[in-house]
């Protein structure tokens, strides 16, 4: 289920209607904003045997979805691996280089094309400039500063902003949700669609990125011990691998939302607080921080999170950012 993006859909289904669809789209924005989702639809669009295409029923739709389509391959980052290799861009090409099954596109998609390395983003570079019949590439990425230029030249570039709090909480109605509760989980979402669904789907998840948000709001107050209980439970064994590594980004990404929330709570900006759960206490640590020092909280966090990117010591990196937060 799309939820948002309808404007960029609709672009890439007028090409594609009209013949002149782009070798290819590089597709751009924040984690569970729904750059997977858009490329999927897109791609049952063009595969889909109904009249009412996409209508997910149909054999290519289901295919399309569980990526087992003859003609689709996708790629993504492989477990224990921090970029997406020479290897994998090589098997790609060497998909396209068969002519399709269906008689349509034979259709890649990286999910992951900030992660490339610079062989992998040169090698699926010259593809791109020497298409070999009818191939279409999606490229997925977070940050597309992050993409071969080049590469990144050579894509019809889509940016998928946020996407309003009222477009999610009514597809989470549509889902069975109730209203309050799907308003509730919209607003917790940041504008991503995908970590809506999954949070009111899965509640333990919701209940992790309050804890981690308690635990944030603990520290601007002096909570060496909260933080050390929860660093001993949560990073007992994962402190210094790749598990670790992730699970300190998507906290640390938390921290960042309720850091926002505390800027706006200063402003006096309260009803757009994101994690209205957590309003009282928002409201309690912004009257004792000035605007400033919550913009340096901000910048803090953001140093930090990209120590971890180059493989900093996760614990030690947590810990060096709970000092600096304590004394802001």
């Amino acid at each position: 289920m799309m939820i948002g993006h309808q404007q960029q859909y609709e672009f890439m289904v007028a090409t594609a209607e009209r013949g002149c669809l782009a070798q290819g789209y590089l597709i751009v924005g924040m984690n569970g904003v729904g750059k997977t989702t858009l490329a999927t639809t897109f791609i049952q669009k063009l595969t889909c045997t109904a009249t009412d295409a996409p209508c997910y029923r149909c054999q290519p739709c289901i295919q399309v979805s569980a990526h087992t389509h003859p003609d689709l391959m996708w790629v993504s980052l492989l477990p224990e691996k921090r970029e997406i290799g020479i290897d994998q861009v090589r098997d790609a090409q060497a998909f396209v280089s068969v002519g399709s099954l269906s008689g349509g596109y034979r259709t890649v998609v990286v999910e992951g094309a900030d992660l490339l390395t610079a062989e992998a983003g040169n090698a699926m570079l010259k593809t791109l400039e020497e298409p070999l019949g009818r191939t279409l590439f999606l490229l997925l990425a977070k940050d597309p500063r992050s993409v071969l230029p080049t590469l990144r030249s050579r894509c019809a570039v889509l940016h998928l902003a946020p996407v309003q709090v009222e477009i999610i909480a009514l597809s989470l109605v549509q889902l069975g949700l109730n209203r309050p509760e799907a308003e509730s989980l919209a607003r917790e979402s940041g504008g991503r669609p995908g970590l809506a669904v999954v949070l009111a789907a899965d509640a333990a998840r919701r209940d992790q990125l309050i804890a981690q948000g308690k635990l944030f709001l603990a520290i601007l107050r002096n909570g060496w011990p909260e933080l050390q209980s929860y660093l001993s439970n949560e990073f007992k064994s994962s402190s210094e691998d790749e598990r670790g590594s992730i699970i300190a980004q998507i906290m640390l990404g938390t921290w960042i939302e309720v850091a926002r929330d505390i800027l706006l709570c200063r402003l006096g900006l309260t009803n757009l607080v994101r994690y209205q759960i957590l309003r009282n206490e928002l409201e309690l640590v912004a009257g004792t921080i000035p605007i400033l020092s919550a913009v340096r909280v901000v910048r803090r966090i953001n140093q930090s999170r990209r120590a971890l990117a180059a493989n900093a010591n996760v614990r030690l990196t947590i810990e060096s950012l709970a000092i600096n937060l304590m004394h802001i």
